[in-house]
């Protein structure tokens, strides 16, 4: 797992899937031509890990996963000093708003203990906890990538979408939204 710099993270997705910001900063976004979902977000806190562990098994396996973070706030109602004292303890040397991307390399990405090392596993675990802690916070967004596909995740304002223009993968983010009973916002 790395930390990286805006202009680090930009060259490992494809550019249609990099926009700017109205602040200049590049952000990752939706590509022309593929279906957005939207799920709206699990609401039962029984749920919510079993949930996040599919979300990351969604994209394509034995690939890395890229966490990007594009808002965030501090203050009392927020996970900012949770997520900044998780990223310390997993070694980040720069403030967020330096490195808001983590980059999480290839592994299998299972539920089976046995098939992962225990760095993986880890690996997985961190993930898990920064995608919770962004589920929790209404101001927060984010999105799950990966350099090995253009279907991508979004978390966006307490919703969460899922962009993809392949069939399967389409077809597979409808079998989550049915397997957690989901309804999208009204």
């Amino acid at each position: 797992m790395r930390f990286l710099s805006l202009a680090e993270a930009v060259p490992l997705v494809s550019a249609e899937r990099i926009s700017h910001s109205h602040a200049g900063r590049p952000i990752p976004t939706m590509i022309a031509g593929q279906n957005r979902i939207d799920i709206g977000m699990v609401r039962e806190i029984d749920q919510a890990l079993p949930f996040v562990e599919t979300l990351i098994r969604w994209l394509p396996p034995d690939a890395d996963r890229i966490w990007w973070l594009t808002n965030w706030s501090s203050g009392i109602g927020t996970p900012f000093e949770a997520f900044r004292a998780m990223r310390d303890g997993l070694g980040a040397t720069s403030e967020l708003g330096k490195t808001p991307v983590c980059r999480f390399e290839a592994q299998p990405w299972t539920d089976d203990q046995l098939e992962m090392t225990v760095g993986d596993g880890r690996e997985a675990e961190a993930l898990v906890g920064m995608i919770l802690l962004v589920m929790l916070s209404e101001d927060w967004n984010a999105w799950l990538l990966s350099s090995a596909t253009d279907d991508a995740i979004e978390l966006w304002e307490n919703n969460l979408f899922f962009h993809s223009g392949n069939r399967r993968s389409t077809a597979a983010a409808k079998e989550i939204l049915g397997r957690y009973e989901l309804r999208p916002p009204i």
